[in-house]
């Protein structure tokens, strides 16, 4: 199974950005994580990598509500971006409105899990993104 290299994790929660970093690592499927407190910050960080043209993530997790800018203000500014949009992202949510079930798939390549996240899910997750590459 391949090993995914880079994933951002973006997620306003220390405890799930601690957790999950953690299971990520512990999985051993992901080499590298970058935590972010919000979608601005992320958003920021993929502008900035983009422009130096230096590798972009192969994975989201993303939770969608976040202060400064929430997840689906998020998703539909690397919707926008073709460089961007083909970025898979996980929203990883505590939400349980069928709504941001159903919002969630109009948008390609975006998965909904409800919180908490756990080893199991991420190795489909991995599995998923592999067969999907390949």
């Amino acid at each position: 199974m391949k090993k995914i290299d880079f994933v951002f994790l973006v997620d306003d929660d220390a405890i799930v950005q601690f957790s999950v970093r953690r299971l990520l690592e512990k999985s051993g499927k992901v080499n590298s994580v970058a935590v972010f407190s919000n979608g601005e910050e992320a958003l920021m960080e993929l502008n900035h990598l983009q422009s130096n043209k230096a590798n972009l993530p192969e994975l989201i997790f993303l939770d969608l509500n976040m202060p400064v800018m929430d997840g689906w203000e998020f998703l539909e500014n690397i919707k926008s971006n073709s460089a961007c949009s083909k970025i898979p992202v996980v929203i990883l949510s505590s939400s349980i409105d069928p709504e941001d079930k159903q919002k969630a798939n109009l948008f390609d390549l975006t998965t909904f899990i409800g919180k908490p996240l756990s080893i199991s899910q991420i190795d489909s997750i991995v599995l998923e993104l592999s067969s999907s590459i390949e």
